[in-house]
């Protein structure tokens, strides 16, 4: 990516330790040139833009970005999980937010929904909310345990989003974190030491 500092452009070169690659440095009528708006000054933060737009699948609209409508935002978010989770941990209603950068407004609440001390099968549930409402969007959750007990299973049932029903989905409609393991002592351990990564997609 092409930088000010390695242009022959005018530019504002005052504060090397706060800005390494320089400042735009704005015209004065009359008195001095600023940094002129070209394309060499320019092109790759557009570029670099559309580009992260594309990675997310998202087409330009032609509209004004703005707070509460940028579709540049909206790659960005798209990019990243909605949030990293530990289940349980001090008990299996419990959930710890692990990653400071989660999407604001999502909350998360996990519950047992059936056990069998028959089989070692433990099967939970993990609702998303988005602004305190369950979320009918769509997301692939993966699981994975914190604890290496040994003989863990661990899938997540099929979702049930309009075209995106698979089962590599997850639903806020179902029983849907199936643990499977080898004696209760393990059970109760994996299902309450789980770690939850979120994407939207």
């Amino acid at each position: 990516m092409r930088t000010l500092k390695g242009q022959t452009v005018v530019r504002d070169e005052s504060n090397p330790s706060d800005y390494p690659f320089d400042r735009i440095l704005n015209a004065i009528p009359g008195v001095s040139a600023g940094t002129p708006g070209e394309e060499k000054t320019f092109g790759d933060i557009l570029q670099g833009i559309y580009e992260v737009l594309r990675r997310a699948g998202i087409t330009p609209d032609e509209t004004p970005e703005k707070k509460d409508s940028s579709q540049f935002a909206d790659a960005v978010e798209f990019l990243k999980p909605v949030a990293i989770l530990k289940l349980g941990g001090g008990g299996i209603g419990e959930v710890a937010v692990l990653n400071a950068n989660a999407r604001e407004g999502y909350t998360f609440e996990y519950v047992v929904s059936s056990y069998s001390d028959v089989t070692y099968t433990a099967s939970n549930k993990l609702t998303i909310k988005k602004d305190g409402v369950v979320s009918t969007e769509n997301f692939i959750v993966q699981v994975s345990p914190c604890l290496a007990t040994g003989g863990a299973g661990i899938n997540i049932v099929a979702a049930k989003h309009g075209a995106g029903d698979s089962a590599a989905y997850f639903t806020n409609d179902d029983e849907n974190i199936i643990i499977n393991v080898a004696s209760d002592s393990q059970a109760v351990a994996e299902r309450t030491n789980l770690i939850a990564t979120i994407y939207k997609i």
